[in-house]
């Protein structure tokens, strides 16, 4: 009978955690801010993000998590922006235009990101970013304007 094969754990590289913080600054202007887990084998990395109408705030955040021989990658932006009502008050109903989301399997060995999946997170950022600003700018009429604010409980 033979021993059962066991994977060895393996750590999220430290140039792969450096080209994540890179696009998250290349995304946002702003550093990132990089949380170790004690293993090593999770890593969150957080960045504030602006709207241009300067209405809320977010963080575009990303987890790494490594097992096995991959390392799962997965950003959001996380916001507190929502729907406005017609008196300009917080609806319940979330901004999902501002919503984005981009996820990516890694080789374990692998110490950087792929050149197309970030020309698409720098195409889907900014897209989420300015959604409100494009959708109201393509649709001038009153009736179709989308007008958003902070919910209540305005935790990012």
């Amino acid at each position: 009978m033979s021993a059962p094969i066991v994977a060895t754990p393996v750590a999220v590289s430290e140039r792969l955690v450096e080209a994540t913080a890179a696009l998250l600054e290349r995304v946002t202007s702003n550093t990132a801010t990089v949380l170790y887990a004690s293993t090593g084998r999770d890593v969150r990395l957080e960045a504030p993000v602006t709207f241009p109408d300067g209405i809320g705030s977010g963080s575009l955040i990303v987890q790494l998590h490594a097992q096995e021989s991959i390392v799962d990658f997965t950003l959001r932006l996380e916001h507190d922006r929502v729907f406005a009502t017609p008196q300009r008050t917080p609806s319940p109903n979330r901004c999902f235009l501002n919503d984005y989301v981009a996820s990516l399997t890694l080789a374990a060995d692998v110490e950087d990101l792929p050149e197309e999946f970030v020309r698409e997170v720098v195409s889907g950022v900014s897209a989420a970013r300015y959604a409100v600003e494009r959708h109201n700018r393509e649709h001038p009429a009153p009736w179709f304007r989308i007008a958003v604010t902070v919910r209540e409980d305005a935790l990012v």
